[in-house]
C-alpha cells in the first residue's frame, strides 16, 4: 500500500465490548474483537478486518481491506485518534503491510516518523486467536 495520510481512526466495537471506555485505561495496547477502521486525509478507509486462515489449521488471521469482512454487527463505534496509543500515527504518513507470523498473518502499520503498529490474532499468549490485539511491540 502506498503511504498515505492517516486523518482519523475508529474501532467497531461489536455487542460484548461495546463500552469502549476500557480502551482509555489501556495505554500500550488493544484487545477488540471488533474491527478496526482507518480513514485517511482523502476519506478513503481501510478496514484492519480477519480473513480466512492462512494455513488450514482454523486460527484466525488478521488483514487489511477496503471494506468490513465480517456480518457481525456493530454496536458502537469509537474514536481512537486522541488516544496515546494513537497520537503519533495520526497527521502522519502511514503505510500498511501483511507480515506473515507464527502460522497467521499480522497487519504492520508504519509512520513516517519510523513508528510501528502491529495489529495481530493474539490472545493470552495464544497466535491465531478471535482477539484483533494492536500493540507497538509485537506479542511474546
Amino acid at each position: 500500500m502506498v503511504s498515505k495520510i492517516l486523518k482519523d481512526v475508529i474501532y467497531y466495537l461489536l455487542d460484548w465490548e461495546a463500552d469502549g471506555r476500557r480502551y482509555a485505561e489501556e495505554p500500550d495496547s488493544h484487545g477488540l474483537d471488533g474491527e478496526l477502521c482507518l480513514i485517511f486525509e482523502s476519506g478513503e478507509k481501510m478496514f484492519v478486518t480477519w480473513r480466512d486462515p492462512v494455513i488450514k489449521n482454523g486460527d484466525y488471521s488478521i488483514d487489511f481491506a477496503p471494506k468490513r469482512s465480517t456480518t457481525s454487527e456493530v454496536s458502537r463505534t469509537c474514536n481512537m485518534a486522541g488516544h496515546s496509543l494513537w497520537k503519533s500515527f495520526v497527521e502522519q504518513r502511514v503505510c500498511l503491510r501483511r507480515e506473515q507470523i507464527h502460522n497467521t498473518c499480522m497487519v504492520v502499520l508504519t509512520a513516517e516518523n519510523g513508528q510501528q503498529l502491529f495489529c495481530c490474532p493474539y490472545e493470552e499468549k495464544q497466535w491465531g486467536a478471535d482477539t484483533l490485539y494492536i500493540s507497538q511491540t509485537i506479542p511474546t
